[in-house]
């Protein structure tokens, strides 16, 4: 009996407690609905969304004003005077200002005094006016902050009651126009562009480059570009990519710069000069400064704010000009060359390729002759002495361009005549200019190429990758003096 009497006490005081927790949840749902109704009720709706056309800031820092078109599309907005294109906004931001502007929660209103300058309300206080698609506008006069914060005063269509607007109102309409600028600088696709021209102050280096049609590789459209200057050559991966985050170049942030603090910031001379003309005749001028702890600082005329960019966003920007381009004398392919006659000094050699129908160089078909001797000898790391050779050749890396000079072709270090598998010949002259440099002339015209000594005289060792012509000869030579019965030769 005391069991079950101990039992009927704890199903009591369950049941007592399951009731205070349905009272307390059904109190909470209503206190929730009285609060939802209320924070309705104390809304001031001037216009449905829809229905804004402009939306005018006006404050004692700056003047703002966004538009929309009759179908209600955001088309840009102004600010001081200056037009900004809706793809160098943040459209979000833009929205959730003019939501709040014209529907906004009021935590109070009462009948103003006769004096409203007690609440800011003068006639230079700021100012918001909304025009609607049916011609009408509304006119918003904002005064001082509450003295807590907690809101400020707001008087609607020259009504004489005042507003207390929530304290959010005073943050979005004190909104720095910068903030709703998107990190866009330049915003152009690649058929918009025409070319774009890179000067560098203090080295003097300038390129210019252009984008061709694209190349139907069989998989996808593939992107084509042409350097026109200082030498007309294919570019580089690298300057490919530079190419293209300069068309879409992003800040990392908008910053103020007055024109007198421009020497602080490297933009009172810029270092780097981006000129990009448009297809349309239009051109867009960048200006960065040298780098400054990891960021450029620049100007665009298309953009009237001074920015900042990281410089991981420019990769390539400081390399020279020579390295980003596929900078050789004369580039070749295995495939495209049947002979070259080579002459160093006082030595002579000749070299015969032919790939006959063969689809790879491996195939025993392929024929790769050194003095009419088989240099199809391989390391055992994979590298052919033969191609070692021909890469020398026809991978010769230009050092500088001097179209000013005048050399004069005598006395030339080396000559190399090339006979390619259409019949075409012609021959690569390498006259002294110094100890360490040669002029480089095709078909005894000067080409205005600079080469280094090292594309003739350099022994790199057991890296096979990088050997000047005449130590590749020896190399090649040497390796096939020295091969083993399976064509394999590793130096000592």
């Amino acid at each position: 009996m005391k069991e079950l009497r101990k039992l009927r006490i704890l199903a009591s005081i369950f049941a007592a407690l399951l009731l205070c927790l349905i009272g307390v949840l059904v109190y909470r749902h209503v206190q929730q609905i009285h609060t939802n109704q209320s924070l309705e009720a104390n809304r001031y709706s001037l216009c449905e969304f829809d229905d804004v056309r402009v939306v005018s800031i006006h404050t004692e820092e700056s003047d703002i004003e966004f538009s929309y078109n009759e179908a209600h599309q955001f088309i840009g907005a102004c600010h001081d005077g200056v037009e900004f294109s809706p793809e160098f906004l943040q459209e979000d931001l833009v929205t959730g200002t003019v939501q709040m502007l014209r529907d906004f929660s009021v935590l109070k209103e009462f009948e103003g005094d006769a004096d409203l300058s007690q609440y800011g309300l003068t006639d230079n206080c700021s100012k918001i006016s909304i025009s609607t698609s049916d011609g009408s506008i509304h006119l918003l006069r904002v005064g001082n902050l509450l003295p807590d914060k907690s809101g400020i005063y707001v008087q609607v269509d020259g009504e004489k009651r005042v507003l207390i607007a929530d304290y959010s109102f005073y943050q979005v309409l004190y909104r720095s126009f910068n903030t709703y600028l998107s990190s866009r600088v330049i915003y152009l696709e690649r058929k918009e562009v025409s070319h774009i021209d890179f000067s560098r102050t203090t080295t003097g280096e300038f390129w210019s480059m252009k984008p061709l049609e694209d190349f139907d590789n069989g998989l996808y459209l593939e992107h084509r570009y042409l350097v026109t200057e200082p030498i007309e050559r294919e570019p580089s991966e690298a300057m490919i990519q530079l190419f293209e985050q300069v068309i879409q170049l992003q800040a990392a942030e908008f910053l103020p710069i007055n024109q007198e603090d421009y020497a602080s910031y490297g933009l009172e001379q810029p270092e780097f000069h981006f000129s990009i003309t448009k297809t349309n005749g239009e051109v867009t001028d960048l200006f960065l400064s040298m780098e400054i702890s990891g960021y450029y600082y620049g100007y665009c005329t298309d953009i009237p704010y001074t920015f900042r960019i990281s410089t991981q966003m420019l990769p390539g920007i400081e390399q020279p000009v020579m390295e980003l381009m596929e900078a050789y004398v004369r580039k070749e392919f295995f495939t495209d060359v049947r002979m070259v006659r080579v002459r160093i000094q006082d030595t002579e050699f000749e070299m015969e390729y032919d790939m006959g129908n063969a689809q790879s160089f491996d195939s025993e078909s392929v024929m790769l002759l050194l003095d009419s001797r088989d240099a199809k000898v391989f390391s055992s790391s994979g590298y052919c002495y033969g191609l070692v050779l021909f890469d020398s050749i026809f991978w010769m890396p230009i050092a500088e361009v001097d179209d000013d000079a005048s050399p004069v072709l005598a006395d030339e270090e080396a000559s190399i005549t090339v006979t390619r598998t259409n019949s075409e010949v012609y021959t690569i002259k390498l006259v002294s200019k110094n100890e360490n440099q040669y002029y480089c002339f095709i078909d005894d015209r000067y080409t205005g190429y600079i080469v280094d000594r090292s594309v003739l005289y350099k022994d790199n060792g057991s890296n096979l990758e990088d050997f000047g012509i005449w130590d590749a000869y020896l190399l090649a030579n040497e390796a096939i003096d020295h091969q083993d019965s399976d064509k394999i030769y590793d130096r000592p």
